[in-house]
């Protein structure tokens, strides 16, 4: 394929490819990075398995407004469970899983108020999907317990 004005080769991985398939970069004379997108992401993907705990802790100061050691004590405290059920955390979600060939571990996720914000505990991602679908409304969960007591005789 030979390269014109609307195609560039990508540094990385020598594929010519369209503008298209580059970010752009204001900066240099056509406008897009020297990498095209899906290496671009293969490096992001790289940095990010390098630096777990620093894009963990990025994550939970700009969710939450904790740090990683105000997680990990919570954590401990908890003893490394759900503060509902009394499980250690497991991988149910396609994302956390979808990195072929890359180690994922499991961990709980925080709870909190939608309204305040204020943490609650650390859960593990079925009790807090089972909250947040019972939409965080004491009422429907006591419904719904109800509801088991009642059908289970």
């Amino acid at each position: 394929m030979a390269a014109n004005e609307v195609d560039q080769e990508c540094k990385k991985c020598h594929r010519v490819l369209p503008l298209s398939e580059f970010h752009k970069l204001h900066t240099v004379r056509l406008g897009v990075r020297s990498s095209c997108k899906s290496c671009e992401c293969e490096k992001a993907m790289l940095w990010a398995d390098q630096n777990r705990d620093r894009v963990l802790d990025s994550h939970l100061r700009r969710a939450f407004g904790i740090t990683l050691e105000q997680f990990s004590a919570l954590a401990a405290e908890q003893g490394g469970v759900c503060a509902i059920c009394g499980e250690p955390p497991v991988i149910v979600n396609y994302r956390q899983s979808r990195r072929q060939g890359r180690q994922t571990q499991p961990r709980l996720v925080v709870d909190h108020d939608h309204i305040t914000g204020k943490i609650r505990g650390l859960l593990c991602t079925p009790c807090n999907r089972g909250i947040g679908f019972l939409k965080d409304d004491p009422s429907i969960v006591r419904f719904a317990l109800k509801y088991l007591e009642e059908a289970n005789g």
